[in-house]
């Protein structure tokens, strides 16, 4: 009972960081790094998270950009998801998934912190990984987000930025 508990309160200071760095933040796959410092200004991009969780099938680090209702629904079952995918106007969004791969326990996260455009649009994504001293529940898990964007001809391109949590536990 008490692992359960664990992972429920893990689940829901995931869920109020993520959504804490959605209205804080500046506001094919997804596989290249920015390399090149922007000569435009950048533009903050607003986007819809769907979902998140962790329990991906998916088992190691990647990111995918989705631009059909086909694509989702391939998506969709990348993870133990209820019923089908939301519908998506692929005319005006595209919707990018970030999985984390698996991990040896609870209380690891992704999420897309925020998304820029200049020359490219640049997606930051959040990593966080629990303090090594927390005692945490011993399940493997596979973090992931998928969010709602609006339609662009950049490049994209994604930078990774790692964090630890502290333990609720001490």
């Amino acid at each position: 009972m008490r692992d359960i508990l664990i992972l429920i309160g893990l689940s829901l200071v995931s869920l109020i960081v993520g959504t804490m760095i959605y209205f804080l933040s500046d506001g094919k796959n997804i596989v290249s790094r920015q390399t090149a410092t922007s000569n435009q200004a950048a533009s903050i991009v607003a986007f819809a998270p769907i979902v998140s969780g962790l329990d991906s099938s998916v088992t190691k680090r990647k990111n995918y950009l989705v631009t059909s209702s086909a694509q989702l629904t391939e998506l969709w079952k990348m993870f133990s998801s209820n019923g089908t995918p939301p519908a998506v106007d692929f005319v005006a969004s595209n919707i990018i998934a970030v999985f984390a791969g698996e991990k040896p326990t609870a209380g690891y996260t992704i999420s897309v912190s925020k998304i820029k455009d200049s020359d490219t649009r640049m997606v930051t994504v959040l990593l966080s990984r629990p303090d090594k001293n927390c005692v945490l529940t011993q399940a493997l898990t596979a973090p992931y987000q998928i969010i709602k964007i609006p339609k662009s001809t950049l490049p994209l391109n994604h930078t990774d930025i790692s964090t630890t949590t502290p333990c609720l536990n001490k």
